[in-house]
């Protein structure tokens, strides 16, 4: 069907391929956009789960990296700041690796460091913005305009 419409339009197509998450986060390497995911190539013989005879001598493993941290196993790194972002989560205590990383929840981890400097009296002479106190108000893609001064301040102009 895809070739067929490919061919109503005009467009010069070849073969197409079907490729669920594991292989095409394989093909990437890693993914660290709203989530954070990583695959890789394993021998067969090295992985427990799978039992009995195979004709293949290695399978695709997804690591689901978000997942990791779960089981405290990142405590030792985690802040107050990475902590109040998963309490307030939907999902707390779950996916702790990509709260701390990934696209979705940087800029919200940035935002209570910055609210948190400016109660102090470290950052902002008059006060937090109001439009800073609002949950989700500093987007990750704001974070790339923090350097380009004008633009940052545009975002935040009471």
């Amino acid at each position: 069907m895809l070739r067929e419409a490919c061919k109503k339009k005009s467009l010069n197509s070849h073969d197409f391929v079907l490729i669920n998450d594991t292989t095409g986060t394989l093909l990437c390497g890693v993914i660290n956009r709203t989530g954070t995911n990583a695959c890789y190539i394993e021998k067969i013989s090295d992985v427990k789960s799978i039992k009995g005879q195979t004709n293949y001598e290695s399978v695709i493993i997804n690591a689901e990296l978000g997942s990791f941290g779960e089981h405290h196993e990142l405590d030792p790194y985690s802040t107050e700041f990475d902590s109040l972002v998963d309490k307030q989560s939907i999902n707390s205590g779950q996916q702790t690796f990509e709260k701390m990383i990934s696209g979705m929840n940087l800029g919200e981890n940035v935002l209570i460091v910055i609210i948190r400097a400016s109660d102090r009296g470290i950052l902002f002479i008059r006060g937090t913005p109001k439009e800073m106190k609002e949950k989700s108000s500093f987007l990750t893609s704001i974070m790339s305009n923090v350097y380009f001064k004008a633009v940052f301040i545009q975002n935040f102009q009471a």
